[in-house]
């Protein structure tokens, strides 16, 4: 088996065991939810449509398969359905091609420099404020390591931040399991699931396996 599909096959036994039980716990579970929401804010400023019909028009295409990422936006057909959605709303037709420009320019963006992901230009951004709160919150009580594991611990639960802490007994479970902890993240991001939901399920196998280990 390819390291790829270890790491996909690890990724599925984690979120069958532990991602319906943890999952509550976080604001994002599919990443793609994050895309939704900068859509409904990029549509809410192209168009004068009511907040609740600018929803209402994200739930539709949501419904209709034409948001599953950034990429979906692209094609001509998923095209075609946003502008229709929209006016079938009530935007005119310059406003829904005005916000459909603004989604492409933003989705092929994200194709050209950020692999189609949005959550990696937040997770580049929320590694600045780490840095920034490092900077600017110096601990002498604590090591660098501990401080910014905190900083990062804080943003994940404070904002949401798809960050992963990547605590040593992560990396060995993973290395139990014949997989690089780096290869879990990258299959977790090809699957747009919340890093710290990752992050959870990991340490949730790793007590489980403990609890197994002592019965």
């Amino acid at each position: 088996m390819s390291t790829l599909a270890k790491a996909d096959t690890l990724l599925s036994s984690l979120v069958d065991r532990f991602g319906s039980e943890l999952v509550h716990w976080h604001r994002w579970f599919d990443e793609r939810d994050r895309w939704v929401e900068l859509v409904h804010a990029l549509i809410s400023q192209a168009t004068t449509l009511p907040e609740t019909q600018v929803r209402k028009c994200c739930e539709d295409l949501v419904s209709a398969q034409t948001l599953g990422g950034p990429e979906s936006v692209l094609s001509d057909d998923a095209a075609a359905q946003i502008v229709a959605a929209l006016v079938r709303e009530g935007a005119s037709s310059s406003e829904a091609h005005v916000a459909l420009g603004a989604l492409q320019e933003v989705a092929l963006r994200l194709e050209l420099d950020f692999a189609g992901k949005l959550q990696v230009v937040l997770r580049e951004a929320f590694e600045q404020v780490v840095e920034r709160m490092q900077a600017a919150l110096h601990i002498d009580s604590l090591n660098e390591a501990q401080v910014r594991h905190a900083f990062r611990f804080w943003l994940q639960n404070a904002c949401g931040a798809p960050l992963t802490l990547g605590h040593p007994e992560a990396v060995e479970f993973c290395e139990k399991q014949g997989v690089a902890w780096d290869d879990l993240v990258a299959a977790a991001e090809r699957s747009d699931i919340h890093l710290p939901l990752l992050d959870d399920m990991v340490h949730a196998a790793i007590e489980s396996d403990s609890q197994d280990e002592v019965l």
